[in-house]
């Protein structure tokens, strides 16, 4: 029994009262006249202490309305464990046991452990259990059927050995969609109808319970009432930081000299401030000379990496400064140039000094990041061997004649991407049947003097890089001649840029799920100037390598991440601990990232690496408030007053919430009402003269 007002148990001093009044003397209340003896001073009668108390039971009756009184002004209430016990019935139990990157930590596995077999030894005999392990996602290690169906004496045995099979991943925290799936896992036992219904469902999470937790999906989910959360809250809080290499820019960007630059994070719980980073090779040989970093706690800074004593890349930016050693390695991919496969479809002549595919090809400069392979391909020649899966860009420069169009626009409604070159109202056509059109209007523009490129969409994913003031300014390329074309005939054209008569000069067109840029100039010299102005090489390089639609663009990997990988060819993937993965070549990605470091991707004839690193969330140590579950999981009073008959409270109310549940003040008001009642008609029969026995 437990008591939300303690205090007012002090009115059980009240009960002295009653006693008092039963025991304390009276006076002779009958008075005689006697008349020879009034003339004589009166005197007060002395009277023996009397130790014998009257009316017992109407004394009794007094005390106790006193006594349930002080108890319900003191709000008694049971605790749900006690109840649990008067009920006598079993309870259904489900262990969430935190597998994730953060129980890598120098002894949180273990106290982990010790933590779910005290809870596995604490159970009854008429108990339940079901266990998950979870990280990014939950999974089922021992079921409420496996449980009933063990003999009882070795169901605890049978859950232990299986427990000691386990280690903990690298893998983000998921808490919020553990613990819907623990709920959820309770409706298959309800499926059992011949089944005794348990007196408390429980849902024991036993975890670090870091701040860098995701919790978010609970904030949307309506919790059950009947459904109990109990944390079991593993190690303890020590000084940790982390940092995260910061993906170079591509595209414009990249053309330029970068320096690697990375965050250092310190968690707001850390007792240390100064810390050192430096790069080291894969074996862990020093590649730089350490650099101090000052980062308060809670607070993150972007720092400039050291320079390397060779000047070239090195794999691993290590930290070193605080307690906790798991995430203090980033990986970090060796810089390979990836083939940039190029179609050219032209019936111009490579040799051709001052024409577009002469500017094209010179345009086409190899980076850290990618290596341009161009296939150049006449109107005349066949495009039935070409795989069009391993192309990643298509030039069509001013098509003309009967060019079949099959092949070319199967590529772009796959997701191909693709340059119309318009030089000619010749190519009209021929850009019709690459959109699926009858018939597409177009006529050579009339420019008096020389066009100007205005309104240039910096928004668009392809020409980003020019919001720089240093690459804004167009007003420099000339124009002599270009073509007009029917906008209203283009359905989904966006219109990237203009002339100054108002004229689209670069439109982009959806063709299913790619799309093509057509110019309606070139950047030839009987054209225009844009081959010899500073626009042109950032301008294809942005084109060729920006995709608008996000594919394939990324360039940092986590645990659980799928490494994208190219189709059409055999590859084989070696793991940091050494495991080879042969992959079929239609297999588009590789999924087992489980482990941090370098992954080698090995193509016939080309090898690279491809760095894998602990999920930031999982470097976040501080713990979770200690009542951030009890916010996301609260329920309101509505709710409460639509649960079931007989449904006891989560283990996680508050004791206010348990009290005015239970209501049990009411019930002793109720009790004191009937004994004030009793208690009226029993003193008011004390009161009544005895019979004299000589009258009767």
């Amino acid at each position: 029994m437990n008591f939300l007002f303690p205090l007012y148990l002090l009115g059980l001093a009240a009960l002295s009262v009653p006693i008092l009044l039963h025991l304390r003397n009276r006076e002779l209340k009958k008075v005689v006249p006697f008349s020879s003896l009034r003339f004589l001073k009166p005197t007060r009668i002395q009277q023996q202490q009397r130790s014998k108390i009257e009316n017992l039971l109407l004394l009794l009756l007094r005390c106790a309305i006193l006594a349930l009184l002080a108890f319900a002004f003191g709000r008694p209430f049971l605790r749900q464990d006690l109840m649990k016990d008067f009920a006598g019935q079993s309870q259904q139990v489900v262990i969430l046991l935190d597998t994730s990157a953060s129980m890598q930590r120098d002894g949180q596995w273990e106290d982990a452990l010790e933590e779910v077999k005290d809870v596995i030894d604490d159970l009854k005999p008429s108990d339940e259990v079901q266990m998950f392990t979870f990280d990014q996602s939950a999974r089922l290690l021992h079921g409420f059927d496996t449980w009933r169906e063990a003999a009882e004496d070795e169901r605890k045995a049978s859950l232990l050995a299986k427990l000691e099979t386990l280690k903990p991943s690298w893998q983000r925290t998921d808490l919020g969609q553990a613990m819907i799936t623990a709920v959820e896992s309770f409706r298959d036992a309800l499926e059992d109808i011949d089944a005794e219904a348990p007196a408390e469902r429980k849902v024991i999470v036993v975890s670090d319970l870091q701040e860098g937790a995701n919790v978010e999906a609970l904030g949307q989910y309506e919790w059950p009432l009947e459904v109990a959360v109990v944390e079991r809250r593993v190690g303890e809080t020590k000084t940790n930081a982390s940092l995260q290499l910061l993906p170079k820019a591509t595209g414009i960007a990249e053309l330029q000299k970068q320096d690697d630059r990375f965050r250092l994070t310190n968690d707001r719980a850390s007792k240390e401030s100064q810390f050192s980073v430096s790069w080291r090779h894969p074996d862990g040989t020093a590649a730089s000379q350490a650099i101090r970093v000052t980062v308060p706690p809670g607070e993150t800074e972007i720092v400039t990496a050291p320079k390397t004593t060779t000047g070239a890349s090195a794999a691993v930016l290590q930290l070193e400064g605080d307690d906790e050693a798991f995430d203090n390695r980033y990986f970090q991919s060796p810089p390979v140039a990836k083939p940039l496969r190029l179609l050219y479809h032209s019936n111009e002549a490579p040799d051709q000094r001052g024409g577009p595919l002469f500017f094209f090809q010179r345009a086409l400069i190899e980076t850290a990041t990618f290596k341009p392979e161009l296939n150049l391909k006449a109107l005349t020649e066949s495009l039935e061997n070409i795989d069009w899966r391993l192309l990643d860009f298509v030039v069509l420069s001013d098509p003309h004649g009967n060019v079949p169009m099959d092949g070319l626009r199967s590529y772009f409604e796959g997701g191909g991407r693709g340059l119309f070159v318009l030089r000619s109202v010749n190519a009209a056509p021929t850009l019709a049947a690459l959109l699926g059109m009858s018939q597409l209007a177009a006529e050579e523009a009339s420019v008096p003097d020389y066009a100007l490129l205005t309104n240039v969409d910096r928004q668009h994913p392809y020409l980003q890089g020019f919001s720089e003031a240093r690459f804004a300014d167009f007003t420099k390329i000339h124009y002599w001649r270009y073509r007009k074309l029917d906008l209203g005939q283009l359905e989904g054209a966006r219109v990237l840029a203009t002339f100054d008569s108002g004229d689209p000069a670069w439109i982009e067109i959806p063709i299913g799920q790619g799309s093509v840029v057509v110019m309606t100039s070139g950047w030839g010299r009987e054209d225009s100037q844009l081959a010899l102005s500073t626009k042109f090489i950032p301008l294809l390089y942005a084109m060729l390598t920006q995709d608008p639609a996000g594919r394939d663009t990324k360039r940092a990997y986590f645990i659980g991440d799928s490494i994208p990988l190219d189709v059409g060819v055999t590859k084989t993937v070696t793991t940091p601990s050494n495991e080879e993965h042969a992959l079929a070549e239609d297999d588009q990605q590789f999924t087992m990232t489980e482990e941090p470091g370098l992954y080698t991707v090995a193509y016939p004839g080309r090898t690279f690496a491809v760095a894998v690193n602990v999920p930031v969330d999982e470097s976040h140590l501080s713990p979770l408030d200690d009542d951030a579950l009890e916010r996301l999981l609260k329920l309101d009073e509505e709710r409460a007053e639509e649960g079931k008959k007989g449904e006891l409270p989560p283990a996680k109310l508050s004791i206010e919430e348990q009290e005015a549940r239970q209501k049990v003040w009411l019930w002793l008001l109720y009790l004191v009402l009937g004994l004030v009642l009793v208690e009226i008609l029993y003193s008011a029969r004390c009161a009544q003269p005895k019979p004299n026995a000589e009258n009767a």
